[in-house]
């Protein structure tokens, strides 16, 4: 365990000492603040668990996402470093999870960063808080899995921009493909069926956090993502090794 932390402190020195956690985060709340207001609708909806701002956390995600993982593996592979790593005595599965954990951490100060505007509606609306600790949490899941699938795309290549654009084609895939077409091959029309290819859906899970009504399915899909970006993060850096 001390090995772990002392790579999630390594890594988080590395974002927190640079100019990078505060582009990112400077991105993150343009982003958010620029959708919310002009394109959420902010002032016109009933906003009591505040829609305008998370029903777009998922577009300013598959953005930002790909920024904090971008160097991650692409760098190590860049500059020759990541043989080093390789060679020291942690496991493959320690380092990958190392710095998956250390995305985590920025996609916290990410979510910590938009709490003052929260308290604000708090203050001034009557807001659905029981609403909107769900849709963070939602919220946190979903920042989860697209950092797991960003670092496992990070590994694939040697530079930072192609792991961006990789991971910034894979995000939007998975956040805007829809499934339930596959309905119109099968031709099948039963409930087991429609329900099975919607659950695929990115949609489906992300907006019933949005609405309050987190299951045990949401949590299982996001979480799902999370274990494959991360297993197969491992078995390509094995391949490398080999």
């Amino acid at each position: 365990m001390r090995q772990l932390f002392a790579l999630i402190k390594k890594e988080n020195y590395t974002f927190f000492n640079g100019w990078s956690l505060w582009i990112i985060g400077g991105s993150y709340i343009f982003l958010s603040t620029f959708l919310n207001f002009f394109m959420g609708g902010f002032f016109s909806l009933s906003n009591a668990g505040l829609y305008s701002f998370f029903s777009f956390q998922n577009i300013v995600f598959i953005f930002v996402c790909p920024a904090i993982t971008m160097k991650l593996w692409a760098e190590e592979r860049k500059y020759g470093t990541i043989e080093f790593l390789l060679t020291q005595p942690i496991s493959l599965s320690k380092l990958v999870l190392g710095k998956f954990l250390s995305c985590l951490c920025i996609i916290g100060f990410l979510l910590f960063i938009s709490f003052p505007f929260w308290l604000y509606c708090t203050l001034n609306y009557n807001m659905d808080n029981l609403n909107i600790i769900t849709t963070y949490f939602g919220c946190f899941l979903m920042g989860c899995a697209f950092c797991a699938i960003g670092c496992m795309i990070s590994a694939l290549s040697t530079s930072s921009a192609i792991s961006y654009i990789g991971t910034l084609l894979a995000l939007f895939l998975i956040s805007f493909a829809d499934f339930s077409r596959l309905l119109h091959l099968t031709k099948e029309q039963e409930d087991i069926y429609i329900r099975l290819q919607n659950s695929l859906n990115f949609d489906y899970h992300y907006y019933d956090f949005l609405t309050g009504q987190i299951s045990l399915d949401n949590v299982f899909y996001f979480v799902l993502l999370s274990i494959v970006g991360i297993w197969l993060n491992i078995r390509i850096l094995e391949y490398k090794k080999g």
